[in-house]
């Protein structure tokens, strides 16, 4: 993750001065301040719920209008940092507010606001989706997130299965830089949790009308999808790894074994199967994102009416080259236009907060390398890397979110790299504090 300077706590004297011309004169505002303010207004004049027969306690204006603020606060910069409490005292936290539109409109005390903020967006996922203009896409986000369904839920028999795919990834990265040693690999340690992520969404996309998954990917981590999720024989992969190796065939069979794709139909435990597809990606990294959109598309317009919803393209990004490569703004851009739409990519950046041996501050003017797709107000998610769970989780709201509005989604998968670039190098050279 970028590490820049930021206000993590808002200004009540500027909060206080445009509530001030807001009343005197509104048209002076900006659309946005009009908007809160107006919102603010009308959670003012909701009825303050008491027992029958009695009025509920006046509550303080400025303190009501700071509660509301702070809510505002959580939802836009929670991911960065929760912000103070806006002035407000003790004794103001210990008074009953009304939530406006967080919570279906309560009231509760400020103590209790503040804790439910901090649960929701400064957990494990940081939240962006205060961009999307359409209030409908964004309401359908808010009503998930703070009715807590991006929490993880799972059943003692789905942790084990996530457990055992974490697990055999670790076992298969440690077999390979044992057995061959020096070989290149890019191996996945570090990031194991999209295993994790990747078993959740497959066994979600039969009941989400998912028959498909078309997959793109660059080289990190290659290996481990290849053979612990699409199911590629262990023994083949293996066969590739050995000295004086000749292909079976020549035709596509030409290339090293973390650039070749793959076909294969995986079984879900619900009975059903879903047809797994890793397109072939030489070296460019980001430039199969156009080619995983037009496989996708065939593919779609073959299957029919319902093709958009049947057939799904999944991106898995790296940090560096997700902001570094221009083909990735270009595929974003089409992704909304009638020809070249494919009714919503889920993507994944496999952040290692390192591209090759540069420094984000050295790579990027942007915050986060997941802006580049704030263009197409695609929702963005921040992920602790070390929360399988919460990866995982995410990644099912992310299928039905695209399911739902045709739309893609984000989700910056923050972990590290255990190793160098790949395995040959010596990641103590160029970056001697973070592997120190």
């Amino acid at each position: 993750m970028k590490h820049l300077s930021a206000a993590n706590r808002w200004n009540a004297d500027l909060i206080d001065q445009q509530y001030n011309t807001w009343l005197n004169a509104p048209e002076t505002l900006d659309a946005q301040w009009r908007a809160f303010f107006e919102g603010f207004t009308l959670a003012q004049s909701c009825p303050k719920p008491g027992k029958a027969g009695t009025a509920s306690p006046a509550v303080p204006s400025v303190a009501q209008f700071k509660i509301l603020a702070a809510i505002a606060a959580y939802r836009t910069l929670g991911h960065l940092q929760a912000p103070e409490a806006l002035g407000l005292s003790e004794a103001d936290l210990q008074v009953s507010y009304h939530t406006g539109d967080f919570l279906g409109g309560q009231t509760l005390r400020g103590k209790e606001i503040f804790k439910r903020l901090e649960a929701i967006y400064c957990g494990p996922v940081g939240v962006e989706i205060m961009h999307i203009q359409d209030k409908d896409k964004r309401s359908w986000w808010m009503e998930r997130l703070e009715a807590g369904e991006h929490a993880p839920k799972y059943t003692a028999a789905q942790k084990k299965q996530m457990l055992q795919k974490v697990s055999n990834a670790e076992v298969f990265e440690h077999f390979l830089h044992t057995r061959f040693v020096g070989a290149k690999r890019f191996s996945i340690e570090g990031g194991e949790a999209l295993l994790a992520a990747m078993d959740r969404l497959i066994e979600a996309c039969p009941a989400n009308g998912v028959q498909q998954i078309v997959l793109g990917m660059a080289h990190r981590g290659r290996l481990a999808m290849l053979t612990n999720v699409l199911g590629k024989p262990f023994e083949k992969l293996f066969r590739e790894f050995t000295e004086g190796y000749m292909p079976e065939g020549l035709k596509g069979d030409g290339d090293v074994k973390y650039h070749m794709g793959f076909d294969n139909m995986h079984p879900t435990t619900a009975g059903k199967e879903v047809r797994l597809t890793l397109a072939a990606n030489p070296s460019h990294l980001e430039f199969v994102d156009a080619v995983v959109e037009g496989c996708v598309r065939a593919r779609q317009e073959l299957t029919g009416e319902l093709g958009k919803r049947a057939v799904l393209p999944l991106l898995l990004h790296g940090d560096a080259a997700m902001i570094g490569q221009g083909v990735v703004a270009e595929t974003l851009n089409i992704a909304r236009l009638k020809g070249y739409g494919c009714g919503g990519t889920l993507h994944i950046v496999i952040n290692n907060q390192i591209g090759f041996t540069t420094n984000p501050e050295d790579a990027r003017s942007t915050r986060y390398c997941s802006d580049i797709a704030k263009m197409i107000e695609a929702p963005v998610f921040h992920v602790n890397g070390d929360d399988p769970m919460a990866l995982a989780r995410l990644t099912e709201l992310s299928l039905e979110y695209r399911q739902a509005f045709g739309e893609d989604v984000v989700i910056d998968f923050i972990c590290y790299r255990k190793y160098g670039h790949n395995e040959t190098d010596e990641p103590g050279f160029t970056q001697p504090t973070l592997y120190k």
